[in-house]
């Protein structure tokens, strides 16, 4: 049997049953994380899920559990459990580099007793400056300083090349 709609069920034919699920006796949540392409802080159904770090940590004491979504699943990490109802819990995510928060990076739920709550962040794609070096329209004329920098570097490499041809075939 599995659980399926609230309601035991043979995997084989979901929607037959004899029984019920039993009920959940503890509570817990779920980190869910998305890409908030409109900005909006509200997940759209074009919105994917993102692959994230978190923390999070009873109210009550300062010890921080490390915690993960992930794109392929759809954004969300795994259920935490074996909480109480009524608990405090603070989660804040781990920004990296590239993205604006959209909700907050830092919040507080009261867990409901024998329920799972959902969390959900949204962040935004910031986009990356782009520096276009401008064209030069002319080139250089003949005899300019950069040329004869240019032809100076050349004539010293080709004369050290030359010196160590040299030394290799003196030393044989």
């Amino acid at each position: 049997m599995i659980c399926w709609n609230g309601q035991c069920r043979n995997p084989q034919c979901v929607e037959e049953s004899d029984c019920s699920c039993e009920e959940k006796k503890d509570s817990g949540f779920i980190i869910e994380k998305y890409e908030d392409i409109d900005g909006d802080a509200n997940r759209d159904s074009n919105e994917p899920g993102l692959s994230w770090k978190f923390e999070w940590r009873r109210d009550e004491d300062n010890q921080w559990y490390a915690y993960e979504t992930y794109d392929h699943n759809n954004g969300r990490g795994g259920r935490v459990g074996n909480l109480q109802g009524g608990e405090q819990i603070v989660i804040r995510e781990i920004m990296e580099d590239g993205w604006h928060a959209t909700t907050p990076q830092e919040v507080t739920i009261t867990l409901e007793d024998r329920s799972t709550t959902t969390v959900r962040f949204g962040n935004k794609r910031t986009k990356p400056e782009v520096t276009v070096a401008p064209t030069p329209t002319t080139l250089p004329e003949t005899g300019s300083a950069g040329e004869q920098a240019v032809t100076a570097s050349l004539s010293f490499a080709l004369i050290g090349l030359g010196l160590t041809w040299l030394r290799s075939r003196l030393t044989q």
